[in-house]
């Protein structure tokens, strides 16, 4: 029997916006073996990211999601309790913007290739995931919503969980035709 592919989630992707997130962050906030991000970095943001292209949703040269204030106010409107909002920037007016939801992919289906184990920081050092990506879960908590895989994709500093959005949020985001927005789809196989 052939297995069906349903869309259940999106990647948001956005530009590079041509700034560097941990341009300023400190050293301790890294394995100094692997260079990968330490959970202590999640608290940490910059407070004047130095970007060259604006766009209402992009990233950083280390895969951090940014966005503008309607972007962010946008978000909130329609998903009050999904993401927080860190202010990266004033002029212009930026923002990091964190799922806080989670969705569990299924790396074995995706082909995720895990590589460089550190036993410094008890993580691998690289996080490769082929397209296109696949969901544990058949349905969503919240299709509406933000969510964050959960395993940080990329390798040293970039190591990041992706962003995802639900098909709503997705619909949403599209009818305000943000310049430079796109998505991916995240399956859940049956």
């Amino acid at each position: 029997m052939r297995m069906q592919k349903i869309e259940i989630a999106y990647f948001i992707y956005g530009p590079d916006n041509g700034a560097s997130f941990f341009d300023e962050a400190p050293p301790e906030l890294f394995c100094e073996r692997c260079g990968v991000p330490l959970p202590e970095s999640s608290r940490y943001w910059p407070r004047r990211l130095q970007v060259k292209n604006v766009y209402p949703f992009s990233y950083t040269s280390d895969n951090r999601s940014i966005c503008t204030r309607a972007f962010m106010e946008m978000s909130r409107q329609f998903d009050p309790v999904g993401a927080e909002f860190k202010q990266v920037s004033l002029v212009p007016e930026l923002f990091w913007l964190m799922p806080v939801r989670v969705l569990e992919l299924d790396y074995k289906r995706r082909e995720t290739k895990f590589d460089g184990w550190c036993e410094k920081c008890n993580r691998f050092a690289e996080v490769a995931g082929a397209s296109p990506g696949f969901s544990k879960n058949s349905v969503l908590e919240y299709p509406g919503g933000f969510y964050r895989s959960d395993v940080a994709f990329g390798s040293g500093r970039e190591q990041v969980p992706a962003v995802i959005v639900g098909p709503q949020l997705k619909e949403h985001i599209e009818q305000q035709k943000y310049k430079a927005v796109y998505f991916k789809p995240v399956y859940y196989e049956r």
